[in-house]
């Protein structure tokens, strides 16, 4: 299919001239559908989404165009935070939902006037770092697309879980260490959820995400500070007083995802360090490229369908039944 894009134009500013005019297609709206729920997704990530959510293949170099020729004619936008990055312009663009889009949307029926309630990290109180904003949008988009490639493995959204917890992510916990003792109001970056009929009945698990930008130290002397550190005793705290359950939720599995193996083992070797080697099963590690990285992450399904690592405890597969 002939899309009218075939020169490159440029990626800071637009340039309709001489392009077509859009006709909004049913893909169109899924593609803002799915950028209004997620806010932030690479093309490569938005291309395996759509081709997971319709079960049918899309032409990659096609599609690519297609998006380019909605961002010329204001439907989508490039946030201008990607351009500080070096390697802007030789890997996958992001892209945002304009006013124009949700306004298609809105004809059709498909705006979804809740989901704006529905904020994962700093997505309620502005961008503070595209990096981290989008490192949390890598991490559902990638449970997803490996949720799909499974029969018994149904990924729920964050919305749906966040309805579950009664409309509040924040969780109170109790830190204590080396006579230290903290409150705090855990609030994990995302939530997000797996219904696994493998077994011939329901098992549910939710999950609280953690995207780690290494911006933290891993210990400190004080709970006064973030730490991972701190983030483990929490953790800990309301795993062992149920809190998870008083929120609304029948389980639970926190996945700190961080930029390298470098870092993870930096993350893992402080959890061994404050829980004396013990570790704890509910916290699962893993790492994947952050943006401005070469090569950029890639949307595979792996953080679904290849293990997690837990200190103290054996690797899990959170696409295999509870």
């Amino acid at each position: 299919m002939d899309y009218g894009v075939h020169k490159r134009r440029p990626k800071k500013t637009r340039d309709p001239r001489g392009l077509p005019v859009p006709r909004i297609t049913e893909r169109d709206l899924l593609v803002f559908a799915l950028l209004q729920e997620y806010r932030f997704l690479r093309t490569n990530f938005l291309h395996r989404l759509i081709e997971a959510r319709t079960g049918a293949a899309h032409n990659y170099v096609a599609f690519r165009a297609r998006l380019a020729l909605l961002r010329h004619h204001a439907y989508l936008k490039l946030p201008r935070q990607q351009f500080q990055y070096d390697n802007y312009l030789y890997t996958n663009d992001i892209y945002e939902l304009e006013p124009k889009g949700a306004a298609e949307l809105k004809k059709a029926g498909l705006y979804d006037h809740e989901i704006g309630d529905v904020r994962h990290g700093e997505r309620k109180h502005g961008i503070r770092s595209l990096a981290h904003a989008l490192q949390i949008c890598d991490i559902i988009a990638d449970l997803e697309i490996g949720a799909a490639q499974h029969r018994h493995v149904r990924f729920m959204p964050p919305r749906e879980v966040y309805r579950k917890m009664n409309g509040r992510l924040s969780m109170r916990a109790t830190a204590r260490h080396n006579g230290q003792c903290k409150t705090l109001e855990v609030t994990p970056d995302a939530v997000a959820g797996l219904e696994n009929t493998g077994h011939g009945t329901k098992a549910y698990r939710a999950l609280l995400i953690e995207a780690h930008q290494n911006t933290e130290p891993y210990l400190r002397s004080t709970l006064d500070q973030k730490s991972h550190l701190r983030e483990v005793l929490a953790y800990r705290d309301i795993g062992e007083r149920g809190a998870y359950k008083q929120a609304g939720l029948p389980n639970m599995l926190v996945l700190f995802v961080t930029v390298s193996k470098r870092v993870q083992d930096g993350l893992m070797a402080a959890s061994a360090d404050v829980t004396k080697g013990k570790g704890l099963p509910t916290i699962l590690y893993k790492h994947m490229p952050k943006l401005g990285t070469i090569p950029p992450p890639t949307p595979t399904g792996d953080l679904l369908n290849t293990h997690w690592d837990r200190v103290g405890f054996g690797p899990i597969n959170l696409a295999e039944a509870a």
